[in-house]
């Protein structure tokens, strides 16, 4: 996708002048990687589902014993079982980084299909021949603008608000489960 964005730049440095045929080559194969995206999105989303699922599960229940185990130590002053507190810190953390390492994949490509069609529609503008304008291929690939969405199964987008609404949720079950342990 980012050597697509390179020649597509290279177009508008030019002198105003495109080639409708290397345009053309041009959207038909952003067209072609949209549609590799949805298949993707489609073939993995069902096991993107689970396994962001299985990490919003597991990383509560190390974090909740992480905060148990941390309140224990304070009042008690009892360092026992460090090595568990430790591994289930790790254990949040590398789980963190598995969802923040997957979202920011997805996000990355969506902006790179975005960029693509932005400076697609700017070269329409600045077209001096009117050559992107009169070709019906071309207007219509503008107007359809296909962009790339990564899904759990369509249930939510993986995007950066995916990262917040995990985190909300997860604070929300802890400081209810804190609430019964007092």
């Amino acid at each position: 996708m980012r050597l697509l964005i390179v020649k597509l730049n290279q177009f508008a440095l030019s002198d105003g002048f495109i080639k409708t045929n290397k345009f053309q080559t041009l959207l038909s194969t952003h067209s072609s990687l949209v549609t590799v995206c949805e298949n993707i999105n489609g073939l993995y989303s069902l096991q993107i589902l689970i396994i962001l699922s299985s990490i919003f599960v597991l990383s509560t229940s190390n974090l909740y014993y992480v905060i148990l185990k941390t309140i224990e130590m304070i009042n008690l002053r009892s360092f026992s079982q460090m090595d568990m507190f430790l591994m289930n810190c790790y254990r949040i953390v590398v789980r963190a980084y598995e969802v923040w390492t997957m979202v920011t994949s997805c996000v990355c490509m969506q902006d790179q299909a975005a960029e693509f069609n932005t400076l697609l529609y700017q070269l329409m503008i600045d077209d001096k021949t009117n050559d992107i304008s009169n070709n019906k291929k071309l207007r219509l690939h503008i107007s359809m603008k296909r962009e790339v969405v990564f899904t759990a199964c369509g249930f939510f987008p993986l995007d950066y608000t995916l990262v917040h609404s995990v985190d909300d949720r997860r604070c929300y079950n802890l400081l209810g489960n804190l609430d019964t342990v007092r």
